[in-house]
């Protein structure tokens, strides 16, 4: 059994034992998801602010591409 950061049962796997870490980390992963989303909110919130100030040096391109990345996983997660 998973827990999430307020004690609620997210998950109660049933598997095969072999599967068992798999299945264990899949579970912890789903406990964190939304902390994971609100600390990538605002990672990119304060990226997208940077690169719009001074966002031309050399990893122009490079910062684009993270950002849009993290774009649409937000997206993603949030329809």
């Amino acid at each position: 059994m998973v827990e999430d950061a307020e004690g609620r049962t997210v998950s109660t796997p049933i598997y095969h034992e072999r599967e068992i870490p798999v299945h264990q980390a899949n579970a912890r992963l789903i406990a964190a998801a939304p902390e994971l989303l609100e600390a990538l909110q605002a990672l990119y919130e304060h990226c997208a602010m940077v690169h719009r100030r001074w966002g031309d040096g050399d990893n122009t391109r490079e910062a684009d591409a993270a950002i849009a990345q993290a774009r649409a996983a937000i997206t993603k997660a949030t329809l």
